[in-house]
C-alpha cells in the first residue's frame, strides 16, 4: 500500500489552516496588508503598551520585516510609532475588533465541528505542537483564553 499525504495530520491541518487564512485574508487585503499582519493589531488590540521588542517576541518577524510592516500600517493610519512603543489608531482598533470578531466567527465554525471536551483538547494539542515546533517563538495570545 503506497503512502497517501492526503491522509496525514499534517496534511489536514495544513488543508484547514489555508481555509482559515483565506477567510481571515479577505479583510486584510482590503487594507492592502500582508498575512501576518492580522496577529500584529490584534496582539496591540490584546495587549495594550506592547513594545518593538515584545511585538518581535509576539510575532517570530525579524527586525527589518515588522520595521517594514509597522511602516505600511502607520502610512495606513492604523497605528503610531515611536521609538520604544508601537499603539493602535483609532482605525486601527477598529479593524483589529472586526478581525478579532472575525476570528472568533471561524472559532464557533471549527468548535461545532468538534465534540464537546475534544475541542478543548484539540486546542491544547494544536498549541503543543506549535509551541515544538517554534520553542524560540511564544504563543502570544493563550488559545485556551
Amino acid at each position: 500500500m503506497s503512502w497517501n499525504p492526503e491522509k496525514t495530520l499534517v496534511f489536514r491541518l495544513i488543508a484547514a489552516g489555508h481555509m482559515v487564512r483565506r477567510a481571515v485574508q479577505a479583510p486584510l487585503e482590503a487594507f492592502r496588508l500582508k498575512p501576518g499582519d492580522d496577529a500584529i493589531l490584534i496582539a496591540l488590540s490584546v495587549l495594550p503598551d506592547l513594545t518593538v521588542d515584545d511585538l518581535l517576541a509576539a510575532t517570530g518577524l525579524n527586525v527589518a520585516e515588522l520595521a517594514r510592516r509597522l511602516r505600511h500600517m502607520e502610512a495606513l493610519g492604523l497605528v503610531e510609532t515611536t521609538q520604544a512603543e508601537v499603539v493602535l489608531t483609532a482605525s486601527g482598533t477598529r479593524l483589529a475588533a472586526s478581525l478579532m470578531a472575525l476570528w472568533q466567527d471561524i472559532d464557533e465554525i471549527v468548535a461545532a465541528n468538534v465534540a464537546g471536551p475534544v475541542a478543548r483538547n484539540m486546542r491544547k494539542s494544536l498549541k503543543r505542537i506549535a509551541e515544538s515546533l517554534a520553542p524560540e517563538v511564544p504563543v502570544a495570545i493563550d488559545p485556551d483564553a
